[in-house]
C-alpha cells in the first residue's frame, strides 16, 4: 500500500476523512515515530544489496537554497564547494577565499576540482576522494567488500597519517573506507578504484537494473554492502515502510491512538483507547515471537512399535457395545 492509501485510512479510523483536524504532515510524523518503535521491538535486520561505482548522482547544487529544486526525490545530489562563513559564499579552491580578501592566493591545491562525482573518474585525479552514496535504510555496516575483496572501516584521520602527502588523489585497490558525516549515509573509499570512466551507460551499467537490485547480486567492480538496516522516514507518496505488509496494521494503531489523543478538535479518548489496545496485543505477540523464536524445540524419532507409549488425549466416544452404523 502507498502512504496516500494508509493516509485515507487513518482519517476514516480518526473520524476526518476531509482532513479538516489532523493533517497530512501531522499524521506523517506520527506514522515515522511509531515506525521508528516497531523497529526497535522487532531489531535490525541484515539486508545485503550491491552499490553502483561508479555512483549515480542526479544533480549538483552551490547554495542551499538551490536544493528544493534539484531531483533530490528521484536519488543522491551533490553538494559542489565549501562554504565561507565570512563571505557568505560558496567557493571551489582553497584560493578563491584569499583572493576575495585581497591575499596573495599561494594555497596549493592538489588534483583537479569536480562539480559532478563521475567526474573524479573522468580526470584521472581528483582533489578530494568522491562520495559513494550507500542506501537510504543503511544503519550499521556488517561486511563492506570491493570487487569481492573486503574493506575495514577506518576514520579520515587514520587515513590521513598513513599517507600525508598523496591520501586523497591516490588510486588502487581500496583497503578501507570512512563515512563522510554522521547526517549522511555516503562513504569514501581509500585509496580511489582504478577505474576508467565509461560515458555510455550500456558498458557502464544501469543502477535500476536488476543486477544491482536485491534479487541478484552483482560484485564484480562493485561495493557489495551487507548491513543493519533502519527505519527510513515516509516522504511523500510512496509504499509506506519496508515491513512487511501484516506489521503495517501495528503502525497504523499507534498512530489513530495517539492522533485522537492530541489536544485537538478530533480528540475522542475512548476511540484512543480502542486502538491502543489493538495496538498492545498485537505488540505482545510480537514480543511473544521475538523471545520464543530461538527457543528449543522438543523433537524426537520413535518407531512404530514406540508409537502408542505416553499418555494420549481423552476424547469422547461411543461405548465399545454400541453397535456399529457402518455395518
Amino acid at each position: 500500500m502507498s502512504w496516500t492509501d494508509h493516509l485515507s485510512r487513518l482519517r476514516k479510523w480518526c473520524r476526518d476523512p476531509s482532513g479538516n483536524v489532523f493533517s497530512e504532515p501531522f499524521l506523517r510524523r506520527l506514522w515515522n515515530d511509531e515506525q521508528q518503535v516497531l523497529f526497535g521491538l522487532l531489531g535490525a535486520s541484515a539486508t545485503v544489496q550491491v552499490v553502483r561505482i561508479h555512483p549515480a548522482f542526479y544533480g549538483s547544487y552551490l547554495q542551499d537554497w538551490e536544493w528544493p529544486y534539484t531531483d533530490h526525490a528521484t536519488g543522491e545530489v551533490y553538494a559542489v564547494g565549501r562554504f565561507y562563513d565570512a563571505g557568505e559564499l560558496t567557493y571551489l579552491h582553497l584560493w578563491e577565499p584569499e583572493h576575495l580578501k585581497g591575499y596573495n592566493a599561494t594555497t596549493y591545491e592538489q588534483g583537479y576540482i569536480y562539480t559532478q562525482p563521475w567526474e573524479a573518474w573522468a580526470c584521472a585525479d581528483p582533489f578530494f576522494p568522491p562520495p559513494i552514496p550507500l542506501p537510504a535504510d543503511f544503519g550499521q555496516s556488517i561486511f563492506l567488500a570491493y570487487d569481492r575483496d573486503r574493506i575495514d572501516p577506518a576514520s579520515q584521520r587514520d587515513t590521513m597519517a598513513d599517507d600525508e602527502q598523496t591520501w586523497k588523489t591516490r588510486a588502487g585497490d581500496p583497503m578501507t573506507y570512512w563515512r563522510d558525516q554522521k547526517n549522511t549515509n555516503w562513504i569514501r573509499l581509500y585509496p580511489l578504484p582504478t577505474l576508467s570512466w565509461q560515458d555510455s551507460e550500456d558498458v557502464q551499467g544501469d543502477p535500476d537494473e536488476a543486477e544491482y537490485a536485491d534479487t541478484a547480486v552483482d560484485v564484480d567492480n562493485n561495493l557489495l554492502v551487507i548491513y543493519r538496516a533502519e527505519a527510513v522516514d515516509v516522504a511523500g507518496d510512496i509504499t509506506a515502510g519496508q515491513l512487511p505488509e501484516p506489521l503495517l496494521k501495528y503502525i497504523e494503531y499507534g498512530v489513530a491512538e495517539r492522533a485522537l489523543r492530541a489536544n485537538t478538535d478530533g480528540r475522542i479518548e475512548s476511540l484512543a483507547d480502542y486502538w491502543g489496545i489493538r495496538k498492545k496485543a498485537g505488540y505482545e505477540v510480537i514480543r511473544k515471537y521475538q523471545r520464543m523464536k530461538m527457543s528449543d524445540r522438543n523433537l524426537g524419532l520413535k518407531t512404530k512399535e514406540g508409537i502408542g507409549e505416553g499418555r494420549r488425549p481423552k476424547h469422547a466416544r461411543l461405548p465399545s457395545a454400541y453397535p456399529d452404523p457402518w455395518t
